[in-house]
C-alpha cells in the first residue's frame, strides 16, 4: 500500500484487538465483594443482637421479631437484598411436599387397606372365616414389613405395615372376645385382659427386634387404652395406677433405647390420658366400664406423680430428636425443643384435669402452682442452673408439701387452720415456684415470659369466676383486674428488657382474650337456646371492669410502643423470601404490633360494645381513649405513618357502633375531631390532599347514616352523658361538616392534587343536604346547607377550574419548549461532531484478521470489520424515551398520529367544573332514586341530557386549546362518570317502581342513554377503531351495574332467569325492554367481532387479553336471555382458538354454558335436559383432559381440567342422580387430574387431583350420609378409592425423580 495511512489504522499498528464482545466486570465485582463483607462484618452485627438462644423452647416459630430492617431476605426500599434470604416456610413446603405427599399417599392406601380388612371380618357371616381372613392380613404384614424394613427406600412403608400386623392383632383379639368359635371363644373379661397383655408384649418385642419407636409406642398406647378399662376390675386406685404404670414403662422404654420420640409421647400422652379420665363422667365400652377420676386426691397425686417424672424426663432429653418437633419443623412453624413441645401437649391434658375441677378454686389453683413448681424446676435445670439446687429446694419442698396435704386431708389431725389443706399447698408451692424464677431470672428467657403470660391468662380465665351481678358474681371484675395487673407487670418488664415478645403480648393479649370470650360466650348462647339448654355463660364480663380494663391496656399500648417510633414490631418478618407478595407484607406495616394492635383493638370494642351493663358514657370513654391514643400518637409522627389507614378504620368502626347504639351527637363530632387532627397534622405535607379526601368521605358516611336512621330505632340504643334533642344533633351535625368543608377550602391553592378532594367535598355536601331533607325537622338548618352547597360550589369551581386549565396550558406549552430545546442542543451536537474528523476504531475478533485487514483496501478492511465505531457520541434525550412509552401505553386507546401528540399528547384538559356538576347532578339522581323512585325515568332522561350538553361545552372547550379530555379505560372521563352514574340511577331506582317486575323501563332507558353517550364518544374522533373496544366495554359494564344493583332489591329478575314473552306482562315496561336490550347487546356482540376481525386481517396484534376476552363473553351471556350471549360465547372461542389462548378458551366455554342455562327460563321443554347439555360438554372437556397428557397439547390441559370439574359436577348435582353419582365423579376427576399431573411434571395439577379427593371425601359424607355407614356400600366405596390410590401411588413411585428435579 502506498500513501498516507488512515486514522482508521492507528488500531491495527497498535495490534489492539477485539478479543471478547462482553464487559469485563471482575474489577468491580471484587470490590462490590469487599464492600458487601464489609458491611455485614461491620454494621449488621451492630444492629442486629439476637436474644442468646433458649435450650428448653428451641426453635420455634416466633411471631415477636424485632423489625431491625436487615434480616435474611430483607428487601430493601430501593429494591436490593443485601442478605440472600433463608427458606421460608412457603418455600419449603413447595420443595418438600411432593415428598411428604408420597408418604401420606401410602400411608393413606395402608389406612383404606386397613379399612377393608376391618369391613371384611365385619361383612363376612361366618366368624371362622372373618377369623382367619384376619390372621391372614396380620401375617401379611409381618411378611411384607420384614421383606421391607431392610430396603431403605421401603423403611418406612415396612413400618406402616407392621404397624397395621398389630394393630389387626389387637382387633382380632377384641373381636374374639364377642365370638363363638373352636370351642374356645369367645374370652371372657380376665381372658381378654391377658390376651391383649400378651399382645403389648409381642408388640416390643417387635419394636425392638426391628429397632423402631413407632412400634414401642404403639405398645405404650395401647397399655394406656387397656388402663382406661381397667376400673371395672380394679376400680379408681387400679385406673390411676395402670395409668402411672404405663407412664413408668414409656420412660423406662425411653431410658433404655435413649429415645427422645417415646419420651416426648410419654410425657404427652400420660397428661392427656390423666386429663380425659377427669372431664370424662364414666362411660361404658362393651361390657366394660370406663370410670372417671372423681376422688380429689387420687387425681392430685396422679397428676402431679406422673409430671414429677414427666419433668425429670423432659430435662433428661431436653436436647433430643422427637417426632413432635421434626413434625411442627416440617410445617414450617420451627424446631422446638422436646422440653417445649412435650411439655406443651401435656399441659393441654393437665389443663383438662384442671378445667374439670374448676369449681373449687382452691383445688385447682392448687394443680396450677405444684405444676408450676414442678415444671419451672425443670426448666431451670436445661437453662443451665445446677440440678443440686433445684432439687434441694424442690424437690424436698414438693415432697414435705404433699406429705403436709395427705396429713390434712386424711381428717386424722384435727387442725383448725384458716385456710384449707389445698390453699396451704397452693402458698407453698407458689413461694417454691416464686423463688427459683427470681433467684435466677437472667435464666429465664423472653420467649418463656411471654408464653407464660398466655398461660397464665388462659388459666386466670378457666379458673376464676365470671358470674353476672344479677347472680350474685362480679361480673368478671376481679378476672379483670386480674389480668390487667399481669398487663402492667408484662409491660413493665417490656421496657426494663426492651423485649419485643413482651410489647407484643401487651399490645394484643388483652383485646384478643376479650374477642375469644365474647366469642365463646356468644356461641355458648347460640348452643342453649338451639338446644333449649338451662343454662348461663360460664364467663360474664360486664361494661364497666372490662371497659376500665381496656382503657388501661390502651394506655400500655401506647406506654410500651412508644420506643418504636415506626410502628412497633413486625410479626410478618417471619415470612422470609424476596417474593413480592412476602415483601409486601413485610413493608407495608400492616402486621406491625401497633397496626395489629389498632385493629385487633376495634373489633374488640365492637364486641364489647353489646356487653352486658354497657352505657353510652362508658363507650364513649373507651372509643375516645382509644382512638385518641392512636390518633395522637400519628398526629406526634411517633406511629406507622399511614393516617388513611387509621381514619378508615376508625370511620367503619364508628358507623357500625351509631347505627347499632345512636348517639350520632357524640359519635360524629368525635370522628370529626380525629379527621381534623390528622389533617391538621398533615398541613404543607406529602399525601394532604389524600387526607382531605379520606376526611370528607368519612364524614359523608356519618351524615348518610344519621339522615337514613332518623326514622329508625336502633338495635340497641344507648344514651350519653347528656340526652341531647333532634334539633340540637342537627345542628352539631351541620357545625360539624361547616368545620370540615371550612378547614379544606382554603387549602385548594396549596394542594397537588384538586379533583378528588373537590369531588370529595361536593358529596359531603350534597348528602348534607339530602340528609337533613330526610330527618331535619328545622327548615332553617336546611337553608344553611343549601348556602354552604352554593358557596362552596363557587369557590372550589373558581379555584380548581381556572388553575387546572392554566397549569395545563402553561405545563404543555413548557414541556414542547424544552423538548424542542434538547432536541436542538443534540441536533447541533451532531453536526458539530460530524465536521470534526473521520476517525474510525475498527474491531476485530482475531489477531489474524486484524493482521490480514492491513493488507486490503480501507473499505474491504471496515466490510470484515466486527465493530465500527465513531469518534462522536450519540446523545439520547430521557424525557423523550417517556415521553415515548406514555405514547405506546396510550397508542392502545386513542390516536398518536398528531404532529405533536408525542411530545404533548400526554397532557389533557381537565373539566373540573364540568366533571363536578355532573357528579352534583348524578348524586342528586340517586338520592331521587332512593327516595323518591317513582320519579327516577325522568331524572334519567334529564340528567342524560344535561351531562350531554355539558361534555359538549367541555370538549369543545378543550378544542379551543388544541387539548383533549382525560380518558378512564379508554373512555372520555365526563362521558364515562356520566355512563356510570346512570347505571347506579337506574339500578337503585328500579325498587321504585315497587314492585313489579314487569316494568323495567329504567333498564330501557339507561341502555338508550348510554348508547347514545357511546356514539357521542366517538362522534368526530379519527381512533374510532382503537376506541370502540373501550366504549363497548363500558357500555356493557354499566348495564351490569344496573342489573347487579336491581337483584338484591327484588326490582329486576336474576341474571339468566328473563323471560322475554311471559304471560301477563307490558309490552312497553317488559317485552320491549328486554327485546331492546338483547338488540343492544347482540349488536355489541358483532362490532366487537368485527374489531377482531379487522385487526387479524391487517396482522395487528391481540388488543385484548385472554382474559378480557373471556370477561366480554361472561358479561354479554350475564345481561342476555340467550342468543346474544350465545353469539359472543361462539365468538369468544373462535377467537381464542385463533389467538391459543387457554385463559379465553375456558371462559368462553363456561359462558357458553350460561347463555344456555338462560334458555331454560323461557323454553319450557330445554330444562329438562340442560343437565345432560353441561354433563355432555363436561365429558367432553374431560376426554380433552386426557388427550392434552402429552407435551405437545399441554397448553390446554388447565382449560380441559377447569370446565371438566366445573361442568360435570354442577350437571351431576342439578340432575335426579343418586348421591353415589357425585362421589363416583369426583373420583374419576381425582384419577384423570392426578394421573395427567404426574404424566406433565405438574405439582399444582397433582395437587388439585389430591383436593379433589378429599371433597369426594366430604361430599359422600354429606350427600350419602348413613348410606355411607352400611358395610356393602363402604367396602365398594373403599375398593374404588383403593384402585385410584394404587395407580396414583404406582405412577408416583415411577415418575418420582423426575418429579423432584422439576422443581
Amino acid at each position: 500500500m502506498t500513501g498516507p495511512r488512515k486514522e482508521e489504522d492507528r488500531f491495527l499498528e497498535e495490534r489492539k484487538f477485539e478479543t471478547s464482545q462482553s464487559i469485563d466486570l471482575g474489577d468491580l465485582i471484587e470490590e462490590a465483594k469487599e464492600a458487601i463483607s464489609s458491611i455485614q462484618n461491620n454494621i449488621l452485627p451492630e444492629k442486629v443482637v439476637k436474644e442468646k438462644s433458649d435450650d428448653a423452647i428451641g426453635d420455634f416459630f416466633d411471631p415477636f421479631t424485632s423489625d431491625d430492617g436487615s434480616g435474611p431476605g430483607r428487601v430493601m426500599k430501593d429494591g436490593s437484598v443485601p442478605i440472600a434470604p433463608e427458606s421460608d416456610f412457603v418455600s419449603d413446603l413447595a420443595i418438600q411436599g411432593e415428598v411428604r405427599l408420597s408418604w401420606g399417599l401410602m400411608a393413606a392406601m395402608i389406612s383404606v387397606y386397613s379399612a377393608i380388612s376391618i369391613l371384611v371380618g365385619t361383612v363376612v357371616p361366618d366368624p371362622q372365616y372373618a377369623f382367619f381372613g384376619l390372621l391372614f392380613l396380620a401375617i401379611f404384614g409381618f411378611v411384607l414389613g420384614e421383606r421391607w424394613i431392610p430396603r431403605p427406600a421401603m423403611y418406612q412403608l415396612g413400618v406402616v405395615w407392621l404397624i397395621i400386623a398389630m394393630k389387626i392383632l389387637y382387633g382380632l383379639a377384641i373381636e374374639l372376645h364377642s365370638w363363638t368359635l373352636f370351642g374356645v371363644f369367645p374370652l371372657n373379661d380376665s381372658g381378654l385382659g391377658i390376651t391383649l397383655l400378651l399382645l403389648v408384649v409381642l408388640n416390643i418385642v417387635v419394636a425392638y427386634r426391628y429397632n423402631e419407636d413407632a412400634i414401642a409406642a404403639q405398645a405404650v398406647l395401647v397399655l394406656l387404652a387397656i388402663s382406661s378399662t381397667v376400673g371395672s376390675f380394679g376400680g379408681e386406685l387400679g385406673v390411676a395406677g395402670m395409668i402411672l404404670g404405663a407412664t413408668v414403662l414409656f420412660h423406662l422404654l425411653a431410658l433404655h433405647r435413649e429415645s427422645g420420640n417415646l419420651a416426648s409421647l410419654g410425657i404427652a400422652a400420660s397428661n392427656l390420658w390423666i386429663g380425659m379420665h377427669a372431664l370424662t363422667p364414666g362411660f361404658d365400652l362393651g361390657s366394660l366400664r370406663v370410670l372417671p377420676l372423681d376422688t380429689p386426691m387420687v387425681l392430685f397425686l396422679l397428676l402431679i406423680l406422673t409430671n414429677s417424672i414427666n419433668a425429670a424426663m423432659a430435662s433428661r432429653f431436653s436436647s433430643s430428636e422427637n417426632w413432635f418437633s421434626s413434625g411442627l419443623n416440617a410445617v414450617g412453624l420451627g424446631k422446638p425443643a422436646l422440653w417445649s413441645v412435650s411439655v406443651g401437649l401435656g399441659m393441654i391434658g393437665a389443663l383438662m384435669a384442671i378445667a374439670a375441677n374448676r369449681d373449687d378454686s382452691s383445688y385447682a389453683l392448687a394443680m396450677v402452682t405444684g405444676l408450676l413448681a414442678v415444671f419451672s424446676g425443670s426448666y431451670l435445670t436445661v437453662r443451665g442452673v445446677d440440678p443440686k439446687r433445684i432439687i434441694g429446694l424442690n424437690g424436698v419442698g414438693l415432697v414435705s408439701l404433699l406429705f403436709l396435704l395427705i396429713l390434712l386431708d386424711s381428717s386424722r389431725f384435727d387442725i383448725q387452720l384458716p385456710i384449707d389443706a389445698y390453699a396451704l399447698f397452693t402458698f407453698g408451692a407458689a413461694l417454691i415456684a416464686g423463688w427459683l424464677l427470681i433467684a435466677n431470672q437472667e435464666n429465664v428467657s423472653d420467649r418463656v415470659l411471654w408464653t407464660g403470660a398466655v398461660v397464665v391468662v388462659i388459666l386466670l380465665t378457666v379458673l376464676l369466676p365470671a358470674k353476672s351481678s344479677e347472680t350474685g358474681g362480679d361480673g368478671g371484675a376481679i378476672l379483670s383486674l386480674c389480668i390487667s395487673v399481669l398487663m402492667a407487670g408484662s409491660a413493665y418488664l417490656a421496657v426494663r428488657r426492651k423485649s419485643p415478645s413482651l410489647v407484643g403480648i401487651v399490645s394484643l393479649l388483652p383485646w384478643i382474650w376479650v374477642i375469644a370470650v365474647n366469642v365463646l360466650s356468644s356461641s355458648f348462647e347460640t348452643l342453649v337456646v338451639t338446644n333449649d339448654i338451662n343454662a348461663t355463660s360460664p364467663i360474664v364480663l360486664e361494661a364497666i371492669p372490662v371497659v376500665m380494663m381496656l382503657s388501661f391496656s390502651s394506655l400500655l399500648q401506647l406506654i410500651v410502643n412508644l420506643d418504636s417510633p415506626d410502628g412497633g414490631i413486625n410479626l410478618a418478618d417471619r415470612f422470609l423470601g424476596t417474593q413480592d407478595i412476602s415483601a409486601r407484607l413485610r413493608d407495608s406495616g400492616l402486621m406491625k404490633v401497633w397496626n395489629l394492635g389498632f385493629v385487633i383493638g376495634i373489633i374488640a370494642i365492637l364486641f364489647v360494645s353489646k356487653s352486658s351493663g354497657m352505657t353510652g358514657t362508658l363507650l364513649l370513654i373507651l372509643l375516645g381513649s382509644f382512638l385518641g391514643i392512636h390518633v395522637g400518637s400519628e398526629f406526634a409522627e411517633r406511629h406507622q405513618g399511614n393516617p388513611r389507614f387509621l381514619l378508615i378504620l376508625s370511620g367503619v368502626t364508628t358507623y357500625v357502633l351509631m347505627w347499632r347504639h345512636g348517639m350520632y351527637e357524640y359519635f360524629v363530632p368525635l370522628l370529626t375531631g380525629l379527621t381534623l387532627i390528622l389533617g391538621f397534622g398533615r398541613r404543607g405535607k406529602g399525601g394532604e390532599d389524600g387526607i382531605h379526601i379520606v376526611n370528607m368521605s368519612i364524614l359523608t358516611f356519618a351524615i348518610l347514616i344519621w339522615g337514613s336512621s332518623s326514622s329508625r330505632t336502633s338495635i340497641s340504643s344507648l344514651t350519653g352523658p347528656i340526652e341531647l334533642p333532634f334539633d340540637f344533633t342537627t345542628w352539631i351535625i351541620l357545625l360539624c361538616v361547616i368545620a370540615t368543608v371550612s378547614i379544606y377550602i382554603p387549602r385548594i391553592s396549596k394542594l397537588e392534587n384538586i379533583l378528588r378532594p373537590a369531588i370529595s367535598a361536593l358529596i359531603l355536601l350534597v348528602a348534607t343536604i339530602v340528609s337533613l331533607l330526610i330527618s331535619a325537622q328545622d327548615p332553617f338548618s336546611l337553608g344553611i346547607a343549601g348556602l354552604m352547597f352554593v358557596v362552596s360550589t363557587i369557590m372550589i369551581a373558581i379555584n380548581g377550574e381556572i388553575r387546572s386549565e392554566l397549569k395545563q396550558v402553561t405545563r404543555r406549552d413548557e414541556q414542547l419548549r424544552v423538548i424542542l430545546q434538547s432536541q436542538q442542543m443534540i441536533l447541533n451536537s451532531s453536526e458539530a461532531s460530524s465536521d470534526n474528523s473521520e476517525t474510525r476504531i475498527l474491531g476485530f475478533s482475531s489477531e489474524e484478521e486484524a493482521i490480514l485487514a492491513q493488507n486490503i483496501e480501507p473499505v474491504e478492511r471496515s466490510s470484515i470489520a466486527s465493530s465500527i465505531s465513531d469518534s462522536g457520541m450519540k446523545m439520547i434525550n430521557p424525557k423523550l424515551i417517556e415521553l415515548q412509552e406514555k405514547q405506546r401505553r396510550r397508542s392502545k386507546t386513542t390516536d398518536t398520529s398528531g404532529q405533536m401528540d408525542l411530545f404533548i399528547g400526554d397532557i389533557h384538559h381537565r373539566p373540573i367544573v364540568v366533571l363536578s356538576f355532573i357528579a352534583v347532578m348524578l348524586i342528586g339522581g340517586i338520592g331521587i332514586s332512593l327516595f323518591s323512585s317513582q320519579l327516577t325515568s325522568i331524572a334519567l332522561v334529564l340528567i342524560g341530557v344535561q351531562s350531554m350538553i355539558l361534555i359538549s361545552i367541555s370538549r369543545s372547550r378543550a378544542k379551543t386549546h388544541h387539548l383533549n379530555l382525560p380518558d378512564f379505560l379508554g373512555v372520555e372521563t365526563p362521558i364515562a362518570l356520566t355512563m356510570v352514574g346512570l347505571s347506579l340511577i337506574a339500578g337503585l331506582g328500579s325498587n321504585g317502581v315497587a314492585a313489579s317486575l314487569n316494568f323495567q323501563t329504567p333498564l330501557m332507558i339507561v341502555g338508550v342513554m348510554n348508547s347514545l353517550l357511546a356514539v357521542m364518544s366517538l362522534f368526530g374522533r379519527s381512533d374510532i377503531a382503537k376506541r370502540l373496544p373501550s366504549i363497548l366495554e363500558m357500555f356493557i359494564v354499566t348495564l351490569l351495574i344496573s342489573r347487579l344493583l336491581g337483584i338484591p332489591l327484588n326490582s329486576t329478575p336474576m341474571l339468566l332467569q328473563v323471560n322475554p314473552f311471559a304471560d301477563g306482562s307490558s309490552l312497553i315496561g317488559w317485552v320491549l325492554v328486554w327485546l331492546i336490550l338483547e338488540f343492544l347487546l347482540l349488536s355489541s356482540a358483532m362490532v366487537w367481532d368485527w374489531i377482531e376481525g379487522r385487526r387479524r386481517s391487517l396482522k395487528l396484534p391481540d388488543h385484548r387479553s385472554a382474559s378480557g376476552r373471556a370477561t366480554w363473553a361472561a358479561m354479554v351471556t350475564m345481561l342476555s336471555f340467550g342468543p346474544a350471549g350465545l353469539l359472543a360465547s361462539f365468538i369468544g372461542l373462535r377467537r381464542g382458538l385463533q389467538w391459543t389462548q387457554p385463559a379465553a378458551v375456558t371462559g368462553t366455554i363456561l359462558s357458553l354454558s350460561a347463555a344456555l342455562f338462560a334458555f331454560t327460563a323461557w323454553v319450557p321443554d330445554f330444562s329438562e335436559y340442560y343437565h345432560w347439555v353441561i354433563i355432555t360438554i363436561g365429558i367432553i372437556c374431560l376426554f380433552g383432559l386426557v388427550w392434552s397428557h402429552s407435551e405437545s397439547k399441554k397448553i390446554w390441559t388447565s382449560t380441559f381440567t377447569i370446565n371438566a370439574h366445573i361442568l360435570l359436577v354442577l350437571g351431576v348435582i342439578i340432575a335426579p342422580f343418586p348421591p353415589v353419582t357425585l362421589l363416583a365423579t369426583l373420583l374419576l376427576l381425582s384419577t384423570c387430574t392426578w394421573v395427567v399431573g404426574i404424566l406433565q411434571l405438574r405439582k399444582g395439577m397433582r395437587f388439585w387431583g389430591a383436593s379433589d379427593l378429599v371433597f369426594a371425601g366430604m361430599a359422600g359424607i354429606l350427600t350419602m350420609g348413613s348410606d355411607l355407614l352400611d358395610p356393602t356400600t363402604a367396602f365398594v366405596a373403599l375398593v374404588a378409592l383403593a384402585i385410584e390410590l394404587g395407580i396414583v401411588v404406582w405412577l408416583a413411585q415411577k415418575h418420582q425423580e423426575a418429579m423432584l428435579s422439576s422443581e
